[in-house]
């Protein structure tokens, strides 16, 4: 008899051993979901990416992203604009403004508009489950996901094979293949960081630093000139990595 009360009251203590190792697990997950949340959120509210633009050696534009978490989206707004001048008159300029929406690492919406020294275009995108619709100034066609677009912020594009041009609204067939890596200079000084080019329909250059955050980036304008991209801010915060 006294064996049997033994082993119940043993078996009651691993119970409650038992319950109150699971009710501190769930209370130590619910603690670090409070912690780590409202500091990835603000992180993110607050991040951007800025290069300066520079042709034949001299700065002739900018190019802005900004990153912003609604809820469990993340919209991104990017900005480019050059001016070459020639004396003393503007002899080129070209905008481009674009906002995207992103949810789950895929890309759901993006709104485009293009000022290409005075003719001005635009492209539109969004997606219905597993089809992409894309418009742009002269046709509306259908592809399917994922598809990414041309703005570089984002690593996960290195693995495409096709990639959606912002500038003209076509898919661009490409290769992006490993090159090696380069010294570039950042805000925080002179960094290693992955080059890359693409090939195909695009001709590109691009780096990335080895938290997979875009550092530079190089092609070629429509006169053959060199347009490099140097990096004002662009190691800020590990966005990709946190969100998408």
């Amino acid at each position: 008899m006294k064996n049997v009360y033994v082993n119940s009251l043993l078996i009651f203590l691993m119970s409650v051993v038992i319950l109150l190792l699971m009710h501190l697990q769930v209370a130590s997950s619910e603690l670090k979901l409070q912690i780590n949340a409202p500091s990835n959120a603000a992180n993110l509210s607050d991040s951007q990416i800025k290069f300066e633009v520079y042709r034949k050696g001299e700065k002739v534009g900018f190019h802005n992203v900004e990153f912003k978490l609604i809820g469990d989206e993340l919209n991104v707004d990017s900005t480019f604009q050059i001016e070459i001048d020639f004396l003393f008159f503007t002899a080129f300029k070209f905008y481009y403004h674009s906002e995207s929406r992103w949810k789950n690492g895929l890309l759901t919406s993006l709104k485009a508009t293009i000022n290409d020294d005075g003719k001005t275009s635009f492209v539109t995108l969004s997606r219905e489950e597993n089809l992409i619709y894309v418009k742009n100034s002269i046709e509306t066609y259908t592809v399917p996901t994922p598809l990414f677009p041309t703005n570089h912020w984002n690593p996960d594009v290195l693995q495409e094979k096709r990639v959606l041009n912002t500038l003209t609204g076509q898919i661009n067939n490409v290769n992006i293949k490993l090159l090696g890596n380069d010294d570039v200079i950042t805000e925080n000084g002179k960094i290693k960081a992955n080059y890359y080019r693409y090939t195909g329909d695009l001709n590109t250059e691009v780096w990335y630093d080895a938290d997979s955050r875009w550092v530079k980036m190089r092609f070629e304008g429509k006169d053959g000139s060199k347009i490099e991209y140097r990096c004002i801010r662009c190691q800020g915060s590990r966005i990709m990595n946190n969100q998408l």
